[in-house]
């Protein structure tokens, strides 16, 4: 499943999950990690980010929400990294691969979070926050 999202940005993937061409639900057996990198060669302690069940990864159903925060991303250039989720099995270990694919970072245009030149309107710009 390809994934995109702009650089910086916080953003949830829902992804779907599947082992051997049906739906995985995981439930509380299975706890979930996502890895994305730059070359699927790469080692996973070079990947770009990672998310784990509990820390950026939130099961539901035979989904996995998969929260993306501005750190992840923010210092990347427009690029297409790939990624995949594994299952690990609490008691048992198993793995499985569960869902994979690209995930295109597409370059933001504005950086910072409030203007950086003066912004001329004839109307008096809204207060952030409230």
């Amino acid at each position: 499943m390809k994934l995109t999202q702009y650089s910086g940005d916080s953003v949830t993937h829902t992804i779907p999950l599947k082992w051997q061409g049906a739906a995985f639900t995981p439930g509380t057996d299975w706890g979930l990690v996502f890895t994305a990198k730059r070359s699927a060669r790469d080692a996973d302690a070079a990947a770009v980010f990672q998310k784990a069940s509990g820390a950026g990864i939130t099961a539901s159903g035979s989904n996995a929400l998969v929260s993306t925060v501005a750190v992840d991303t923010v210092a990347l250039g427009t690029m297409t990294l790939v990624w995949d989720i594994q299952a690990v099995h609490a008691t048992l270990g198993t793995v499985r691969t569960v869902a994979y694919g690209p995930l295109e970072i597409k370059r933001d245009i504005t950086r910072e979070v409030t203007t950086s030149t003066t912004v001329h309107t004839t109307e008096p710009p809204l207060p952030f926050g409230g």
